[in-house]
């Protein structure tokens, strides 16, 4: 077989495999790196920080283009995060401003 990983073999959870390290062991489930991008954005969200992709871009703690995709991780791990759209009043431009907190009204889950 070629590669590292006989992935086939690995163990699921809710039906969802189990990812596979580097080194072969398969990683717990809620399981992220230390200090790793997704652990960063999951506590600023989860001491009541609110976060936009702008935000998100521009922080030399966050670095990350694809903000959405972080959130979809975290929420597939169970996470409850909410997003608001905002109208910026001078261009009006949309973005989507993410929260732990349930004062947003909406939740897109």
């Amino acid at each position: 077989m070629s590669g590292k990983h006989n992935l086939s073999a690995t163990k699921s959870f809710k039906g969802k495999p189990l990812t596979v390290n580097a080194n072969g062991k398969v990683r717990k489930h809620n399981y992220f790196q230390k200090n790793s991008k997704t652990e960063k954005i999951l506590k600023h969200l989860e001491s009541g920080n609110t976060l936009t992709q702008l935000e998100a871009t521009q922080s030399k703690e966050f670095m990350t283009i694809r903000l959405s995709a972080i959130i979809k991780e975290l929420r597939d791990r169970g996470n409850v995060i909410y997003m608001e759209m905002v109208t910026n009043p001078k261009t009006g431009s949309k973005f989507g401003v993410y929260s732990m907190d349930n004062k947003f009204k909406k939740d897109v889950l």
